[in-house]
């Protein structure tokens, strides 16, 4: 079997999520070629941290390197689309999260659409910049709320809400309400490590957790993030797919349907104005 050879392009925090992901992929031999960032700075620090052979700013230069056979965009999303597709025309992999989307059901389901509504808005605009210091969130052409709820072709239902306003650091968590049952998962944050720090001396360079500016009080940090948020199974079953040409089970088809979604909220929420 031939190795399957990377391409990363962006050097922020997610590149590092990933990076933290692909050491604990096995059984597919791999090496991490290129690491490919406008920030040459980030870029050393992310080939250094995690064994990449090379950095560049220059994308065009990394799709033209012969060996390399995969890349993963790591970038803002508003690159994802023209980085995937020059990435396809040049004959590589793809691998890229958000807007599309990583799948949680089984193989082969069946999960048909019915309807979706959608309630969006910029929740901050009323805000003054003093009422505002806390918050990073300054949406131009987006919205910073929303609340969507998926009707599927059985009848179920799926309520989505995503706010880029929460403080206290990034949340993220699933809850199921069936016949027999209810399921709630944390994803972020966990109670796997609970910290507690009257200042911050000497962690400069520790990291918590996402998006939580202070760690004085009491936190919950993120412990095996990587694991814990699917990335090392993602990328374990992408590099399975490249090395045995086969189809990811996060695919292209959960993609279509996922961007399907999403265009006919954002259509609706169009008609509705």
């Amino acid at each position: 079997m031939q190795p399957v050879i990377i391409g990363t392009a962006g050097a922020g925090y997610a590149a590092r999520l990933h990076g933290n992901g692909y050491r604990n992929v096995s059984g597919i031999p791999f090496r991490l070629k290129t690491v490919c960032d406008l920030n040459t700075e980030l870029a050393e620090k992310v080939r250094k941290d995690f064994g990449y052979e090379s950095i560049t700013d220059d994308y065009d230069s990394m799709l033209a390197d012969p060996e390399i056979n995969v890349i993963d965009i790591v970038t803002p999303p508003f690159l994802h689309i023209p980085m995937a597709v020059k990435a396809l025309r040049a004959g590589k992999h793809v691998i890229c999260e958000k807007p599309l989307t990583g799948y949680f059901g089984r193989y082969g389901d069946d999960f048909g659409i019915e309807s979706v509504t959608a309630d969006v808005g910029t929740t901050t605009k009323s805000l003054n910049d003093y009422e505002h210091r806390h918050i990073s969130a300054r949406p131009e052409d987006v919205e910073d709320y929303a609340a969507v709820t998926v009707t599927f072709a059985d009848g179920t239902k799926c309520l989505t809400i995503a706010s880029d306003t929460v403080l206290g650091g990034t949340k993220n968590y699933i809850e199921v309400y069936a016949n027999d049952t209810a399921l709630t998962c944390n994803i972020t944050p966990t109670d796997i490590l609970n910290t507690y720090f009257l200042d911050e001396d000497g962690l400069e360079d520790v990291y918590i957790s996402e998006m939580l500016p202070s760690k004085l009080g009491w936190n919950k940090a993120f412990v095996s993030d990587e694991i814990i948020r699917g990335y090392a199974n993602e990328l374990k079953d992408f590099l399975e797919a490249a090395a045995y040409d086969r189809e990811a089970v996060s695919g292209f088809d959960v993609a279509y349907e996922t961007t399907t979604i999403c265009f006919q909220h954002a259509r609706l929420i169009f008609l509705n104005n």
